[in-house]
Order: C-alpha cells, then structure tokens, then sequence
C-alpha cells in the first residue's frame, strides 16, 4: 500500500507520545508498504535531528507560519501532497492527533485526491476542554472520516459523548512498546531505591502530587531517590517546592531525554509512578509495564484498562499525595510484591508491542480498502 501519515508529532524531532507513536509503528508499517510523513516544524534547525532517525520513509517537513497564518502551510502542502497522489496513487491517508490543523489538512488531500482517511485521537486533543467553536469545527472534520481509531475505551466514550461519533466507526488501537530497544540501564545506585515518573510537566500530568507524596516517605527512609523525566511550565514551581523542602539532594530533575535514555531510566528503577489527573493511554506507562517495573498509577482514563489493582499494578486515586505515599512505602518494603507486580505488568504486555500495534492498522487499512472496492464494482 501507499500510506500518506499526517502527525503533529514525530520522535526524533519531538519527544512526545504521539511521536514516539508514530515513529515505531511507522517503523513496521514501512517494512511491507510504501510511507510517506507529513510533519509540522517550528524552526529548520530541528531537521538536524533527523539524522538520527531509523526511519526509511519519505517524510516531508512542513515549516507552519505564525498564526493566524499557520492554516495556509497545511494548504500549501496539501496541494502539494495532492501531486504526490498523481504519481503515487494514495491508498490510504492516516491522520495521527484529531487536532483542527492536522485533521484539516488530511481531510483536505482526502477531498482533492478520493483517497479514504482515518484520523487516529491519542488524547488530550479530545480529552481538554476548548472554546466552543473550536470544539464544533474539531467534531465536523472528525466526522468526515472514514474511521476513526483512539487509544482507549475512554477515549472512545469521549468521541461518542462529546463528538457524536458512532461506535461503528472507531476501533481502539492501543500505545506499544518496542521490543527491540537496547535495555542497559545508565545509572546503578544499587543503595538506593529508585523511584522514576516520566511525562510532562503540566497540570494534567499532576507531579506536584507524587513530590509531595514522595516527601512524606522521604522523611523516614534515606534510602530513596526520585528521578523526574519532562519539562513543561511547572518545572520552575517543582524544583523551588523541592528546594524549599530541602528534597533537592534526593529529587533528581533530568529534563527531557531522548527515547532511548528514558528508557534506560526505566530500566534501572524499582517503581514507575504516574500521578495524572486526565489521560489517554500513556506510552510512558506501558514501556515501564513491558520493562516488568511495578507501577504507581492514578486510577483515571484509560490507565485502568490495562493496570489492575494489586493484580499488576497499584492504583491510586488522583490528587492525593497520602496515597501514593502509602503505595510508594509498600513497594518500599515488599520485594516480593514488587517482583509480582513487576511479572504480571510484563506478562499483561504481550499483545502490546509496536509491531502488533502497526498490525491492527495494516487490518483497519485492508478493511478499508476491500469496502471501497466493493463500493465501486456496486
């Protein structure tokens, strides 16, 4: 087939779960169809990055004008995608992020080149609250998909309530993990007790509650250490608190990592913890599951669709540091918990890897392509 991706995101230009996303599953899609990538830039130093991409694909960089001009780069491109069509023939057009710019723009080649598309919602660009208008134009170019694919039974909830998409049209396809990455872990404090979040720092993503349930504990155990992998606009406020509370020497902020370093971080920790307020299905989250870490997770979203309470995981309510602090002491103290959960978290993985993942779209896109072809010998 020849698949034109349309994403707001992709690894290595951008370190983010969409990205990461795209970036693998576009990796197995590659081995048996031809791809090509239609991704937004901020500035042409961010091509440098691509030359550490394992990608074999054709991907076109797409340099957005300032708003309210950024719409005229998705035409632009979308004629130009347009040509791309009458020499390639598109089979399929794959929209990943149900943001308006991004669905636009692959709504836009779908109507000049007859091509079907999917739009693929990862989240938090269906999940957030927006301006009324926004929300009417978002919903009506969703709907004009042929199909549409989320991460979650709760994202699909969402499109249902609040989109009006009918259930007949969303299939879930799940966030993966890669199987073939390189797991030696960067750092060794066999003394300590590590504890690693990793995602945004944002309101969503809520660290402020795991420090301050990590600062509960820290004040009985010596033995811990907290790694926080993100950046994000409360950084500033997480690291005065910390050093307001004297955690500083057992808080470790690394910023943002490259994929395979986080992993590796990973890799080398106790315990995962994620303490979000709102979420999808995190990347974050199933790479630790797969790596058989034993998780902290708030229980919101689609997070326990996959953790299991005592099962293969803990869960903890939202926006409660007494809690993860309780979870976080049991873990502490239990090896033979951590080494259950651990198991059964990497066991509960198996249908999770990226090229699984990259499956289930090769089977939306057959499906696809036999109705439209049936519609046409009708």
């Amino acid at each position: 087939m020849n698949i034109l991706i349309i994403s707001s995101e992709l690894y290595p230009l951008k370190v983010g779960g969409i990205g990461v996303h795209v970036y693998f599953v576009s990796m197995h899609l590659s081995k048996q169809n031809h791809l090509f990538l239609l991704v937004p830039i901020e500035s042409k130093s961010i091509k440098n990055k691509l030359k550490t991409c394992r990608l074999h694909v054709n991907i076109f960089l797409i340099r957005l004008l300032p708003f309210p001009l950024s719409g005229i780069s998705f035409i632009i491109n979308a004629a130009l995608v347009y040509l791309l069509h009458k020499r390639e023939r598109l089979d399929i057009i794959h929209v990943h992020c149900a943001d308006v710019s991004t669905t636009a723009c692959g709504y836009l080649i779908s109507k000049l080149s007859g091509t079907p598309f999917i739009v693929s919602a990862h989240g938090s660009e269906v999940r957030l609250k927006k301006n009324t208008f926004i929300k009417f134009v978002q919903r009506l170019l969703i709907s004009k998909a042929t199909v549409i694919t989320c991460v979650s039974r709760d994202i699909m909830k969402i499109l249902m309530n609040e989109y009006r998409v009918g259930r007949e049209k969303i299939f879930i396809v799940p966030n993966g993990y890669d199987e073939a990455l390189s797991l030696s872990p960067l750092i060794k404090l066999e003394n300590y007790f590590k504890i690693v979040f990793v995602g945004s720092l944002r309101e969503v993503k809520d660290p402020m509650t795991l420090i301050k349930g990590f600062e509960i504990i820290a004040k009985k155990y010596s033995n811990i250490r907290l790694f926080i992998i993100g950046d994000g606009p409360k950084y500033r406020e997480l690291s005065n608190y910390c050093v307001k509370k004297r955690l500083i020497e057992k808080v470790s902020f690394l910023k943002q990592l490259s994929h395979e370093k986080t992993i590796n971080m990973v890799a080398a920790s106790d315990v995962f913890v994620l303490t979000s307020i709102e979420e999808g299905l995190p990347t974050a989250l199933i790479e630790a599951m797969a790596l058989g870490k034993p998780v902290v997770v708030t229980n919101v979203g689609g997070i326990p669709e996959v953790v299991k309470n005592e099962i293969n995981g803990l869960l903890v309510p939202p926006r409660s540091p007494e809690n993860v602090a309780k979870a976080l002491e049991r873990l502490l103290n239990d090896c033979e918990l951590r080494k259950k959960l651990g198991r059964a978290a990497k066991e509960s993985m198996q249908n999770y890897s990226w090229n699984k993942i990259a499956e289930k779209y090769e089977r939306i896109y057959y499906k696809l392509l036999r109705e439209a072809e049936s519609f046409k010998n009708d």
